[in-house]
């Protein structure tokens, strides 16, 4: 059986998925819309997992405060990355303007 260390592979060829965490205005909000933006927020959020440093991922670091933040459509959601914990903490899901307040 060959491991995935035995291959010389670039590391940025391998995927890794951070682990997603989800504060409670982020659950309520995500409970609160309907189907179709759900399932384009949480496909979003699981690629933001897969890379979090990948220019796909279309994450912009926050001025004036900690975080990033990602734009989905017209709602942004608000996260932060942990890269030792390998941890995607999504702290805030909310319409345009409203969560830079």
């Amino acid at each position: 059986m060959i491991s995935i260390l035995d291959i010389n592979i670039p590391k940025r060829d391998i995927i890794t998925l951070f682990k997603i965490t989800y504060s409670h205005d982020a659950t309520t909000t995500l409970r609160g819309v309907d189907a179709k933006l759900r399932r384009r927020l949480v496909n979003v959020i699981n690629t933001v997992a897969t890379d979090p440093h990948g220019r796909y991922a279309n994450v912009r670091k926050l001025k004036g405060r900690a975080g990033s933040r990602i734009r989905v459509g017209s709602w942004r959601v608000i996260l932060t990355i942990d890269d030792g914990a390998d941890t995607v903490s999504i702290i805030l899901i909310a319409p345009r303007g409203s969560p830079y307040r």
